[in-house]
């Protein structure tokens, strides 16, 4: 069993709000853990937890292996990503934005189900633009052909191309 399942126990029987600290910090530290994602939708799996956007970490493999079974017998095909603590708060600042607002953890065990925001910081939406009160146009070069393409074949167009994200930079 795992440390962090054993304070899950734990924390279950006597709801101690010290206990709950100290899983969302193992949550933060633990070395690995194993998130449902969705082949169906290249996402993490997106579950529902009493009405609320829900996704599913496990602290052991072993854990992800039994829930596996139980989402294929129900016919959701689910697969597990690994996940370490050198990019723990990356993945969950995603979780946050593909709008998740709660984990479960070690569903199939003895679970608990966490508020997002009780282990990020929720982000100040108000400032989040780089121009505040002023009017700005993003423009968005997405250019065929060119030295790094080379000549483009008119036989292969319409093409449809994606912005995966977009980054702004303040000049200094």
């Amino acid at each position: 069993m795992s440390v962090l399942q054993e304070l899950i126990v734990k924390f279950n029987k006597n709801k101690n709000q010290e206990l709950y600290i100290r899983i969302i910090k193992e949550i933060q530290n633990i070395e690995k853990i194993w998130v449902a994602f969705s082949e169906a939708s290249n996402n993490y799996y997106l579950g529902n937890e009493k009405g609320r956007a829900a996704a599913y970490i496990f602290s052991e493999k072993d854990y992800f292996d039994k829930y596996y079974v139980y989402a294929e017998q129900r016919g959701i095909k689910v697969k597990s990503v690994e996940n370490t603590s050198e990019y723990r708060m990356a993945f969950l600042g995603d979780l946050y934005r593909c709008g998740f607002e709660c984990i479960v953890i070690d569903n199939g065990q003895t679970y608990l189900t966490l508020d997002l925001f009780d282990i990020i910081q929720k982000p100040d939406i108000e400032n989040q633009f780089p121009f505040p009160g002023n009017p700005f146009y993003i423009i968005l070069s997405a250019q065929l052909g060119g030295d790094w393409v080379g000549e483009i074949d008119l036989n292969d167009l319409p093409v449809l191309m994606e912005i995966d994200y977009v980054r702004f930079y303040e000049k200094r």
